[in-house]
């Protein structure tokens, strides 16, 4: 086995498999396989640690294989350099696909987030609880109850750390996470056993559009097979000069212009009949995961079980807290947004953090109007909406995996890699500048100018430096000091697209 197959097989276990760092590092260790070191023969001099761990695959090294850029393609120059310095990046022959890499970087975020290490309880909605006041997330936190006990509250973020809107000072109110993990997980049975609307079948209507759709096709075939027939039937009574010239391109005119109707007739209806395919399909696949969660929820449910379902479910958990004067203890509504659409809002009724007194109000929100946003993964997300595509729609669109674009349109507020961004810009045929909100960026001085332009046109740095003709470490010194004029005029042409 080549070095580059072992490369492979690693991030085969972490895609496929979803195996850990730990699990990857045990396995390579039971097959025996060596590593870098105990090919080139060299030896650990000093440190009786790493002369027992030398020779042994380690999680950490693995680690550091999934995350490093070159194995999709990208080579890093100067990001191991200890002083300040812009990375150089070039294109080397990749060992894996670029989807194949951002889908175990998606799998080391999930085992992150799914890693309880020593922790003293278990939070069943641990990373999907977020905060409507300073859109930091909530995490698990435990405080003595009325008997000494401890108790396990969700805790936004906003009130432990300096970060967000209000910088450690966010007034949301703690909530208890037995409360709130009981009544989400009663949700999500009842969502599995009664889906609502969400589950009817194609009326015997919608069936019978589909028949005749795939009739009219059968015609407009033959009718443009036809039209072939008709123009060589033209051409034969010509050359028995039975017609005139003026005749032929009168018929041969006509034909081409029926010709042209049909096809764009024939154009319409195989649209239309995909959607109503994607459609059925869709149904397809939700009938097969609820019938899959109903039989895991009909045995015996662990908490393992639970966690599974209800990341296959709820997209997130929304805590809204509203202060009044005429009262000490804030109102707390909870809406729960499910993946198929669905929202579940809570309202705490009581003053008292009496939370059993509940009124559970449970909607299809199928027609809800989507803004359009101001950050990347909200404008996307529209733009998507507004084709009426699924997320493995656009995701084939734009030959990017399904994980990887779900993953980006819940990004809340980060950024998107530039080779992503451009091709869901062209699949969703929106300028990058828009689905990036590159409009936003600065630009004062003449590097942050450039630095706009290039995210305008989609470049990347070394796409941007072929553009202008220049050396790429050059631009970086334009940070301090703003270049010669017959480059300031190239760089100039450059930016005319702001």
């Amino acid at each position: 086995m080549s070095e580059a197959d072992v490369v492979q097989m690693i991030y085969r276990l972490t895609t496929e498999q979803h195996m850990s760092t730990i699990k990857i590092a045990d396995y390579l260790n039971a097959l025996g396989l060596p590593t870098k070191y105990t090919i080139d023969g060299r030896k650990i001099a000093k440190g009786k640690r790493k002369e027992n761990t030398s020779g042994q695959w380690l999680p950490g090294r693995i680690r550091n294989m999934l995350v490093q850029t070159t194995y999709k393609g990208i080579h890093g120059y100067g990001k191991r350099s200890k002083k300040e310095r812009e990375i150089i990046e070039r294109e080397v022959p990749a060992i894996v696909p670029e989807n194949i890499w951002e889908q175990a970087q998606m799998v080391l975020k999930d085992n992150q987030l799914e890693c309880i290490r020593c922790a003293k309880h278990k939070y069943l909605l641990r990373s999907l609880v977020k905060c409507s006041l300073c859109g930091l997330n909530f995490s698990g936190t435990r405080f003595k109850g009325s008997k000494g006990q401890p108790t396990p509250y969700y805790v936004c973020n906003g009130k432990t750390t300096y970060r967000g809107k209000y910088m450690g000072k966010c007034p949301a109110k703690n909530v208890s996470a037995d409360w709130l993990d009981e009544k989400v997980w009663d949700d999500c049975v009842d969502f599995i056993n009664n889906p609502g609307k969400l589950l009817d079948g194609l009326s015997p209507e919608e069936s019978s559009n589909n028949v005749s759709t795939e009739h009219e096709l059968l015609l407009i075939a033959s009718s443009l097979s036809q039209k072939d027939s008709e123009k060589q039937s033209i051409l034969v009574l010509y050359r028995k000069q039975l017609i005139t010239n003026k005749d032929v391109e009168d018929q041969l005119s006509k034909i081409i212009n029926e010709k042209t109707t049909l096809e764009a007739q024939q154009k319409e209806l195989k649209n239309a009949l995909n959607a109503t395919t994607d459609e059925v399909n869709r149904k397809k696949d939700v009938i097969m995961i609820l019938d899959d969660l109903k039989q895991k929820i009909s045995g015996e449910v662990t908490w393992e079980i639970k966690r599974d379902i209800i990341k296959q479910l709820v997209r997130n958990v929304t805590v809204y807290t509203t202060h009044s004067e005429d009262r000490d203890d804030p109102i707390v509504k909870l809406s729960v947004k499910f993946v198929f659409s669905q929202d579940v809002p809570r309202t705490d009724k009581r003053a008292w953090n009496n939370l059993d007194e509940i009124v559970v109000h449970r909607t299809i929100n199928q027609g809800t109007e989507i803004t359009i946003g101001n950050t990347p993964s909200e404008r996307i997300r529209w733009a998507r909406m507004q084709k009426g595509w699924m997320i493995k729609t656009l995701a084939a669109m734009a030959g990017i995996t399904p994980t990887s674009l779900s993953h980006i349109e819940n990004k809340f507020g980060a950024s998107i890699e530039i080779t992503p961004l451009r091709k869901l810009s062209a699949a969703l045929e929106q300028p990058v500048w828009f689905l990036g909100c590159f409009d936003s960026m600065p630009e004062d001085t003449f590097f942050q100018r450039l630095k706009k332009a290039r995210c305008y046109h989609g470049h990347t740095k070394v796409e941007m430096a072929k553009r202008i003709v220049v050396n790429k470490r050059i631009i970086f010194n334009w940070k301090q000091k703003e270049p010669g004029q017959v480059t300031k005029e190239k760089v100039e042409l450059y930016w005319e697209i702001l």
